[in-house]
Formats: structure tokens, sequence, C-alpha cells
């Protein structure tokens, strides 16, 4: 984001009565951190690169070895590079996080 659109976002967050220090300060950090685009794949092709089934996936979601984005109550996505790291490295995946 350029630094003017950051100054005007903070002097505008700033007017605002009801926001606090802390909360200013997370929207300024949320808007200097870039935003990284990753590929997302459904669940059938996680399944396919971890040689899965779904309740199995399910699972492994539960367990919190890998995550899932919610796009809406009936489509679930799966980073394309955190499913690959989990089937080459396993459970290590989560120690190193």
């Amino acid at each position: 984001m350029k630094q003017e659109t950051i100054i005007a976002i903070e002097s505008v967050a700033k007017a605002d009565p009801e926001a606090s220090p802390e909360q200013i300060k997370a929207l300024l950090i949320a808007c200097k951190t870039p935003f990284v685009r990753c590929k997302l794949i459904n669940a059938a092709e996680a399944m396919r690169i971890l040689l899965v089934s779904r309740p199995t996936l399910r699972k492994y979601v539960r367990m919190g070895k890998i995550s899932e984005i919610r796009l809406s109550t009936r489509k679930t996505r799966f980073s394309l590079e955190e499913v690959e790291r989990f089937a080459y490295m396993g459970s290590e995946v989560n120690k190193n996080a």
C-alpha cells in the first residue's frame, strides 16, 4: 500500500474517538504487511496429493495438522503449499511452525 494511503488511513483512525491505540496500531500493521497470495486447492486435490480419504482429510484438519480455508458453508479450500509440505514432511510441519 502506498505511504500516502497509509497516512490517510492513520489520520482517519485517529479521528475516531472509539478507536483504541492498539486497534490503530493493528490497522497500520495490516496496511503495511504485504498480501501474499497462495494457490488454493479443493478437498479432492488435497486428498489426491496426500493419498487419503475424505474422513482422513477431515481428521487432519481437526487435529490441526493442516488448515482449511472456508469460502462458504459448502466450499472449503486448502493451501497447496501447506498440503505439499505436510505430504512430504509429515507431522514435522507443525513442530517447526
